[in-house]
């Protein structure tokens, strides 16, 4: 689908954020990565099983329980689910997010 033609004639268009943007499996996967990170440094166990089995759990059942599923597979406690609900809302990605094909190009002909 064409969205441009919906636009043309608009000054600003204001979008939903949640997967319309940018693919929200990318934004997830940057977020378990922190987290991971954040649990290597706080309780010394190593961050990439964590990571690896966050992407496998994710990409096989989705957000569903993932915190508690990650917890109870790498005995991390649950005071950290804080941290891991914090991060979903205000973290500073390491990689950039990159922008569906679509939307970049609205954006460069506002």
């Amino acid at each position: 689908m064409d969205a441009y033609q919906y636009v043309k004639d608009k000054q600003i268009v204001i979008f939903e954020l949640d997967d319309v943007l940018f693919p929200e499996k990318d934004y997830l996967l940057q977020v378990y990565y922190l987290f991971a990170q954040f649990i290597e440094y706080t309780e010394q166990k190593s961050a990439q099983p964590i990571i690896e089995f966050m992407r496998a759990a994710y990409e096989s059942n989705g957000t569903e329980k993932l915190f508690e599923k990650t917890a109870s597979q790498f005995a991390i406690d649950v005071k950290y689910k804080h941290n891991f609900d914090l991060l979903h809302q205000n973290a500073r990605l390491p990689l950039k997010l990159l922008l569906y094909k679509i939307c970049s190009s609205l954006y460069r002909n506002l």
